[in-house]
C-alpha cells in the first residue's frame, strides 16, 4: 500500500471525529426544534431519528475501521538524540548528591562535636592561655553553636543533594527520545532517556494518550499525558518530526477520557 493512503486514515479519523461531533450537536438542536415547535408532527420526528440514527451507525463503523488502521511496518514519529547532554546531567547531579551529603556528614560528625567540646572548655577553663586559643575561633559563625541549628543545616543538605538527584532524574525520564507507531496502528512505543544517557522504552495504546500542546505554537516544548503515569512526558520541539501530519493525527490529538 502506498504511504499516502496509508497516512490516509488517520486524516479520515480526525476529520470524522469532528463531523460525528456536529452531527450530535445537529440531533439535539432538531430535536428540541420538534419538541418545541407544533407543525412537526410525531410520524416526521420519529423518520428524523430513525434517518439520524442510520448516520450515527455508519460514521461509527468507518471510525473502527480507521482505528484499526495497520501498516507495513513501524512508523518512527518523532526522534531527538541528546545521549551526550544526559550523560552529563547526569553525572552534574551526582556530584552535587555526593558534595551535599558530604556537607551534611561535616556538618553532624565534625562541627557538632567540635563545638560542644569548644564550650565546654571555655566554660571549664578561663586561663589566658585558653582566652587566647579561643581567639583563634572569633570568626566562627555564632549560629553554627546552636545544636538545632546544626542538626537542621545537616538535614538541610541532605535534602538538598536528593532535591537536586531526583530532579535531574525526573527531567531524563520524562524527555521523550523517540516516538513510534507500531504497524498495528493502536500502540506506540515511548523512548526516554535514563540519568546516565541511556534509553528506555515501553508500549501503551494509544487511546491512552493525550496531548496537552500543539508543536505549531510558540513553546520550546509541549508535554502529553499518558493514562495511570503521575508524570507529564516532554517532547523538546528541537527534535525532528519526521511524520508530522501522522503524528497530529495520533499522538497530537488531546483525549478527554485520559
Amino acid at each position: 500500500m502506498p504511504t499516502s493512503l496509508r497516512l490516509l486514515g488517520p486524516v479520515m479519523f480526525c476529520h470524522l471525529q469532528i463531523s460525528v461531533k456536529s452531527n450530535m450537536a445537529g440531533i439535539i438542536r432538531n430535536i428540541l426544534q420538534c419538541r418545541l415547535c407544533s407543525r412537526f408532527s410525531n410520524v416526521s420526528c420519529r423518520q428524523f431519528l430513525t434517518r439520524t440514527t442510520f448516520t450515527l451507525r455508519n460514521s461509527q463503523q468507518i471510525l473502527m475501521r480507521t482505528l484499526t488502521t495497520k501498516y507495513s511496518q513501524d512508523i518512527i514519529l518523532y526522534e531527538y538524540q541528546r545521549h551526550g547532554f544526559y550523560k552529563i546531567l547526569g553525572l552534574a547531579t551526582l556530584s552535587q548528591l555526593v558534595f551535599w551529603s558530604y556537607m551534611s556528614y561535616v556538618m553532624y560528625a565534625y562541627i557538632r562535636p567540635a563545638t560542644q567540646m569548644l564550650q565546654e572548655h571555655a566554660l571549664k577553663d578561663r586561663t589566658a592561655e585558653n582566652q587566647n586559643e579561643l581567639k583563634e575561633f572569633k570568626y566562627f559563625p555564632k549560629f553554627l553553636l546552636d545544636s538545632k541549628m546544626q542538626t537542621g543545616l545537616s538535614i538541610a543538605s541532605l535534602g538538598m543533594g536528593v532535591l537536586f538527584f531526583f530532579t535531574g532524574c525526573i527531567y531524563a525520564l520524562r524527555s521523550v527520545n523517540q516516538l513510534v507507531l507500531i504497524r498495528n496502528g493502536a500502540r506506540i512505543i515511548v523512548r526516554t532517556y535514563t540519568p546516565f544517557g541511556t534509553a528506555k522504552q515501553f508500549s501503551v495504546p494509544l487511546a491512552d494518550v493525550s496531548c496537552l500542546g500543539s508543536r505549531l505554537d510558540e513553546k520550546p516544548f509541549f508535554v502529553f499525558k499518558i493514562k495511570n503515569h503521575r508524570f507529564y512526558y516532554m517532547i523538546d520541539k528541537r527534535g525532528q518530526f519526521l511524520q508530522p501530519t501522522l503524528f497530529d493525527t495520533t499522538v497530537g490529538l488531546k483525549r478527554w477520557n485520559v
